[in-house]
């Protein structure tokens, strides 16, 4: 990953600026996936475009047309942040057992995005 694009999107996600949610990139209540965080970075950036998607109790923010439920990060910001992936595999912190999981199914399963951002930082910045 692009180093400049991962501090930044550490800073932001220890930042306490973004409301964690999950099941999408953005709710339309303006919570985030941690992927969704990078998404926001990208669009503020001016990489990927950002609508709401209205699909009546599930609206959501799309970016480049996507909104999460298994489509997770577009190819605009995959190649902005030159991630090879739509999420990041990281090693599983001591709650999740032993092996390697991503950060968008930590972030569905209730870790903060201080502990996303210090599995990313561990894996991104060997």
């Amino acid at each position: 990953m692009k180093q400049g694009i991962l501090k930044e999107w550490l800073a932001a996600l220890r930042s306490g600026d973004y409301e964690q949610g999950n099941g999408y990139l953005r709710t339309s209540a303006d919570e985030f996936c941690c992927l969704g965080v990078l998404c926001d970075l990208a669009h503020k950036a001016g990489v990927v475009s950002c609508e709401v998607s209205e699909d009546g109790a599930d609206a959501s923010y799309r970016y480049g047309g996507i909104h999460g439920l298994g489509d997770f990060l577009p190819q605009e910001v995959r190649g902005w942040a030159q991630l090879d992936d739509w999420d990041v595999i990281v090693d599983a912190p001591s709650t999740y057992g032993h092996g390697r999981t991503t950060v968008s199914k930590m972030n569905d399963n209730d870790s903060s995005f201080a502990d996303i951002a210090d599995a990313l930082e561990k894996e991104l910045t060997k």
